[in-house]
C-alpha cells in the first residue's frame, strides 16, 4: 500500500513544476478565498447584506456548522497528526517541495481536512452550494500534493476526519 500512495504522489507531483507560483497559491492562499466565499455564501445566500444582522437567530444553525465543523475537523487531525507522527514526503523521497511545512505531521492532511469540512457544512443546509465548496477544497488538497507536502493517503484521510465530523454533527 506505501509504494501505491509513493508511486501515486511522484505522479502527481512530478506535474507541478510548470507553474510553481500557482500551486503555492492554491495549497496556501487559495484556502482563505474558500473559507470567505463559504462566509459570505452563509451570510448572504437568501436575503442580501441585511440578513447579517437582521436574521441572524434564523441563521445560526448554519453558522454554527459552518464555525463547528470546520474547527472541530482541525482539531482532530492536530490530534492525530501527534499520535501517527508520520513523515513528510520530501523527507522519505528525493524531492524538492515547494514548500517546507513541518516534519513529522503529514498524516492526516490539516489543510484538506479544514477545507473538506467547510464543504460538509454548507452541504449540511445547501446541497449544491456544498458540493461546489467540496470541488473547491479537492482543488486545494490535490494541490497539496503537487507542491510537495502530503500524500495522497494523507489527503483522503483528511477528508474522512472532515466526513466523520461532520456526521457526527449532523446527527445531533
Amino acid at each position: 500500500m506505501f509504494e501505491l500512495n509513493t508511486e501515486i504522489f511522484l505522479y502527481i507531483h512530478s506535474l507541478s513544476f510548470g507553474s510553481p507560483k500557482v500551486w503555492m497559491f492554491l495549497a496556501s492562499w487559495f484556502g482563505v478565498v474558500i473559507g470567505l466565499l463559504a462566509l459570505l455564501f452563509v451570510g448572504l445566500h437568501k436575503h442580501g447584506f441585511k440578513s447579517i444582522f437582521k436574521e441572524f437567530k434564523q441563521h445560526l444553525l448554519e453558522w454554527r456548522s459552518l464555525i463547528f465543523i470546520p474547527l472541530a475537523t482541525w482539531a482532530v487531525t492536530d490530534f492525530l497528526k501527534l499520535i501517527f507522527g508520520v513523515p513528510r514526503p520530501y523527507l522519505s523521497l528525493d524531492i524538492t517541495p515547494l514548500s517546507m511545512p513541518g516534519t513529522f505531521d503529514s498524516f492526516p492532511s490539516g489543510h484538506s481536512a479544514f477545507y473538506m469540512a467547510i464543504g460538509f457544512a454548507v452541504y449540511r443546509y445547501h446541497k449544491k452550494a456544498g458540493i461546489i465548496f467540496m470541488v473547491l477544497a479537492a482543488v486545494l488538497s490535490i494541490s497539496r500534493i503537487f507542491i510537495g507536502v502530503h500524500y495522497p493517503s494523507d489527503i483522503l484521510a483528511g477528508w474522512l476526519v472532515a466526513y466523520l465530523m461532520y456526521r457526527l454533527v449532523k446527527n445531533k
